[in-house]
C-alpha cells in the first residue's frame, strides 16, 4: 500500500537497461538467407502489411538473388498459419505471382517443430545474442544483423536436412510436439 512507510523501497522497477523486443522476418534456403525485415514496434501486421512490407520486397530483392532464372530451380515458401499468412489477400498475392507455397491444408498449423526458422534458426540467433550485452533497440537490431550475416550456410544446410525427418516424426506423433523425442 502507498501508506506503507517502506513503499518507495518496495517498488519493483522495470529494468530499463534491457531493450524491448521487436518483430523480425527472415528466411533461409539451400541457396542462402533472405534479408531481415524489421517490423516497427506496435505495428499491426495484417495481410496488407505482410504483402507490401514482406512478400513484395522478398520477391523483388531476395528471390532474384537466391533463385536466379538461369538455374531453373523450383522453390516453395513455407510459412505458418499466422492470420496474415492465411488471409485471402495473402493467398491471392501468392497465387497471382505464381509463388509455390504449402497450402494451409498442407502445413502443420500449430507445430513450431516443423518450421526450420522456428525449430532452429531463431533459437540459434537468440543464443548468440544472449552472449553479449545490449543496451538499446538499435543495438539489438545491429547485433542481430551481424549474427545473421555470420550464420554459415553449412549450419543452414544441416537445419534444412533435418526437416524431412522431423516432418515424418510429427506425422508419426499425429501432430504432437516431437522435441522430447529428438
Amino acid at each position: 500500500k502507498k501508506t506503507d512507510p517502506d513503499y518507495d523501497r518496495m517498488i519493483i522497477q522495470q529494468n530499463t537497461s534491457r531493450p524491448k523486443g521487436f518483430m523480425v522476418w527472415g528466411g533461409v534456403s539451400s541457396q542462402g538467407k533472405t534479408a531481415l525485415r524489421f517490423v516497427t514496434p506496435s505495428t499491426k501486421v495484417n495481410s496488407n502489411y505482410y504483402v507490401n512490407k514482406v512478400l513484395k520486397p522478398f520477391l523483388a530483392q531476395d528471390v532474384p538473388r537466391l533463385f536466379s532464372k538461369r538455374r531453373k530451380m523450383k522453390w516453395f515458401r513455407h510459412q505458418d498459419s499466422a492470420p496474415n499468412h492465411t488471409a485471402e489477400q495473402t493467398i491471392r498475392f501468392l497465387d497471382q505471382n505464381k509463388i509455390h507455397y504449402l497450402t494451409p491444408q498442407e502445413w502443420m498449423p500449430a507445430s513450431p517443430d516443423a518450421a526450420p526458422m522456428d525449430y532452429s534458426i531463431w533459437g540459434y540467433l537468440k543464443q548468440q545474442l544472449n552472449k553479449i550485452h545490449i543496451d538499446s533497440l538499435d543495438e539489438l537490431k545491429k547485433k542481430l544483423l551481424s549474427e545473421w550475416r555470420k550464420m554459415s550456410q553449412t549450419y543452414i544446410d544441416k537445419v534444412l536436412a533435418s526437416w524431412p525427418r522431423r516432418v515424418l516424426m510429427i506425422y508419426k506423433a499425429r501432430g504432437s510436439h516431437i522435441e522430447h523425442r529428438l
